[in-house]
């Protein structure tokens, strides 16, 4: 068996082996040594206000747990038709605000940082446990403004709707009532037919 010697190269080390050869390792601390020391390089963020929560957010939670609850015994709404919902925006092409860049540079620019086109995905779960099926809205008013069929082909098998959002991809009323129309789960579609 080949004997291993590792020569410390401050945090880095060569690593010789007699069979594999010679190879050069770094650790994360060498290598952020070596771009602050050598390259006069420190990590810069691109930066953003965060959304505040509100200061009566428990109050306002708690108000619409008691909404649900009113509603879900006045109408006598089945779990399974109990829909908790979440939609974001995904970036088409996903960019980082995080580079290596010169230690003091004001302007720091990243690869699809300018990058706009986004869709929005919608998804959700049923207070019964069953998963809603997602829902990917795209800016445009027909379905050529959607991914290819072939791209959306593996998706659709697992009940994942493409839609066309109109002017925009945002996840409007319409385009959520249409989650629920068009695509409900099997148990919510017993639900809907026997209430």
């Amino acid at each position: 068996m080949g004997e291993t010697a590792r020569i410390n190269a401050a945090g880095g080390y060569v690593e010789k082996d007699e069979r594999r050869g010679t190879k050069f390792k770094c650790s994360d601390d060498f290598t952020e040594r070596f771009l602050r020391t050598y390259a006069n390089f420190s990590p810069r963020v691109a930066t953003c206000a965060a959304q505040k929560t509100p200061d009566d957010w428990d109050k306002q939670c708690e108000d619409a747990l008691l909404r649900i609850v009113e509603y879900v015994r006045r109408y006598n709404i089945p779990p399974e038709l109990i829909i908790n919902a979440g939609r974001t925006g995904l970036c088409v092409i996903p960019a980082g605000n995080k580079t290596w860049h010169t230690t003091g540079s004001k302007q720091v620019s990243t690869f699809g940082k300018d990058e706009k086109q986004q869709f929005t995905a919608l998804v959700g779960l049923a207070a019964s446990g069953d998963v809603v099926p997602f829902q990917c809205i795209h800016k445009g008013k027909t379905s050529a403004s959607l991914p290819k069929p072939t791209v959306r082909e593996e998706g659709e098998r697992l009940g994942i709707k493409w839609v066309p959002g109109g002017a925009n991809h945002w996840s409007l009323v319409g385009s959520m009532k249409l989650v629920c129309d068009i695509s409900p789960t099997p148990t919510q579609r017993r639900s809907m037919h026997s209430n």
